[in-house]
């Protein structure tokens, strides 16, 4: 892998990991946050860091991420996307954004659209399909689309929440990982932690609402 696909590479998990799961994952990830501001601080196998700016709005969605690792900024991504919440059950928000390198001379065009199936009235089983595409654009000699499908599915309540995530990039091997989130204030969600672990190695998560 050349070290311009090893960046794009990097993009397009620094737009899952902040977005939509990959990897990375999170549930309720088609649904807007219990508050406007969100902090979303992520980790993945000890060495790869993001964090990530989110904004709610009554319709409109915003994010601005960091990526960073031991030897310092790995890339930047923002984006904006529309709140879909016109179904009782199925919430989406796609989202478009463009990610950066570090010195901005390499950028990567991303779609994604994610979304969340409260399967029964409760909310007890999720499904939080998501699709991403992203295009090498300015710096890149190549510009062939990568496309990734994915799907969580998880059972839980407002406390704790436990599922599977399974990732399929293209023409490339699937990834299975499992996971599991608490939500350290139950009644009004100001903040929850999440671990998982799997094929794509071990991960962090921790969020903060304001």
């Amino acid at each position: 892998m050349t070290p311009k696909q090893k960046f794009t590479t990097a993009l397009i998990a620094l737009a899952l990991a902040t977005l939509s799961k990959s990897a990375i994952a999170d549930f309720y990830d088609g649904a807007r946050g219990p508050s406007r501001a969100q902090v979303h601080y992520t980790t993945q196998s000890s060495d790869k860091h993001s964090i990530a700016l989110k904004y709610f709005g009554d319709h409109l969605f915003a994010v601005g991420v960091g990526n960073a690792n031991a030897q310092g900024p790995t890339g930047y991504f923002g984006g904006l996307g529309l709140i879909l919440e016109g179904l009782e059950r199925i919430k989406a928000i796609p989202v478009l954004g463009y990610g950066l390198s570090p010195d901005g001379t390499q950028g990567t065009a991303v779609g994604v659209v994610q979304a969340t199936v409260f399967v029964d009235q409760d909310g007890t089983f999720l499904l939080d399909p998501r699709y991403v595409v992203a295009v090498p654009a300015h710096g890149n000699q190549q510009h062939t689309p990568q496309q990734t499908l994915g799907l969580t599915a998880s059972a839980g309540n407002t406390q704790c929440r436990i599922g599977a995530d399974v990732t399929y990039p293209l023409r490339q091997q699937p990834t299975l990982d499992a996971l599991v989130r608490y939500d350290i204030d139950a009644k009004t969600h100001t903040s929850w932690v999440q671990f998982g672990i799997g094929q794509s190695g071990a991960q962090l998560q921790v969020r903060g609402n304001f």
